[in-house]
């Protein structure tokens, strides 16, 4: 079984988060940071009737707030990594999420 912070750093290093890492720290006057929260864990998921999954919330926070950029999901069996896909409000691949990425 793949741990949290195993799941968690296959997130991180993920060129598309690797990108948006830099981007947000690149920001004027430095008083936003990237973060990623546990959302679920493996066993919430499974009680939920979903497979066993670590997911993350990753966003910017600020001062006063934190906004959403993403949630990604790592299979705690396999490491399959899915992205959520806020318009049809499910995960997705990883390669269909970079399909549609690269289209934006």
């Amino acid at each position: 079984m793949i741990g949290r912070e195993d799941a968690m750093q296959m997130i991180w290093r993920l060129p598309e988060v690797v990108a948006w890492t830099e981007q947000v720290k690149g920001q004027p006057g430095g008083n936003v940071r990237p973060v990623c929260k546990l959302e679920r864990t493996p066993t919430d998921c499974e009680a939920a009737g979903e497979r066993p999954a670590w997911r993350f919330y990753f966003g910017v926070a600020a001062p006063t707030q934190t906004v959403l950029w993403n949630r990604f999901e790592v299979d705690s069996a396999n490491g399959e990594i899915g992205v959520w896909d806020h318009v049809g409000d499910s995960y997705v691949t990883l390669v269909e999420w970079r399909r549609g990425y690269r289209d934006r």
